[in-house]
């Protein structure tokens, strides 16, 4: 007869509580086993073996819905698993723009300046950097890594060889899922150089930052954006 385990063993030999196994039955990806006359859950070693690797996920960060569906539909966890980590990327460059910020409103702050007073900026010339970031990202939306390549400047060439520069954009757009629509392309306020493009995709969406010298793209960064977070993530 096969040995079953008190839940209250269970969450002592694995390391958690009670409360959080039955939780976890109620969401659907762990079960117990039903034996008359008891009411406290019981765990066969298969189902104890389940739920360390449950938990395993649970401590990598991958959300209970993505785990549901793995345990459903057997879906490809390395995915999900990227799809996660990019979202966290997306997450820790949220925060870090908010502590950028913060930063300057402190030292504002202890300048004596008035944070809630809008500052007038100067206005320089674009050189139409927003009509060539526009083609820029359609060569790049159509698989055009040749042409977008073309719009860098001789040292981000140097910097960032054709080849290198195709693998970045594959192992970037991996986790992103289809193309859904193009979003937006705008200046940065505050750098005159600077300009975003918005993209959305079925998983994350993709910000893709231009540093411009002149009419030249001097430097690219390709930054994920979880929209399930308010805001702007770059």
């Amino acid at each position: 007869m096969e040995r079953l385990y008190d839940i209250t063993q269970v969450a002592a030999m694995l390391g958690t509580t009670s409360r959080t196994l039955r939780y976890y039955e109620e969401k659907g990806i762990i079960q117990s086993t039903a034996v008359p006359f008891r009411k406290r859950r019981q765990y066969s070693e298969k189902q104890i073996a389940h739920i360390k690797n449950i938990l395993l996920l649970r401590a990598l960060g991958l959300p209970i819905s993505e785990i549901k569906v793995w345990c459903a539909k057997g879906s490809n966890l390395e995915q999900a698993m990227m799809r996660h980590k990019a979202a966290l990327i997306a997450l820790i460059n949220k925060k870090c723009k908010e502590l950028n910020q913060l930063e300057k409103a402190l030292n504002a702050l202890q300048s004596g300046e008035d944070i809630f007073t809008e500052k007038k900026k100067t206005i320089a010339p674009t050189y139409n950097r927003t009509q060539i970031a526009s083609k820029w990202t359609e060569c790049f939306l159509s698989g055009d890594y040749d042409r977008c390549f073309s719009y860098f400047t001789k040292m981000l060439q140097d910097y960032m060889p054709l080849p290198v520069f195709k693998r970045i954009v594959s192992d970037t757009c991996n986790p992103l899922g289809n193309f859904v629509a193009q979003d937006k392309i705008e200046n940065d306020p505050e750098i005159q150089n600077v300009i975003y493009s918005y993209l959305k995709y079925q998983e994350l969406d993709l910000c893709i930052k231009f540093v411009f010298h002149k009419d030249k793209i001097h430097g690219l960064w390709l930054s994920y954006r979880d929209p399930r977070c308010k805001g702007d993530s770059i």
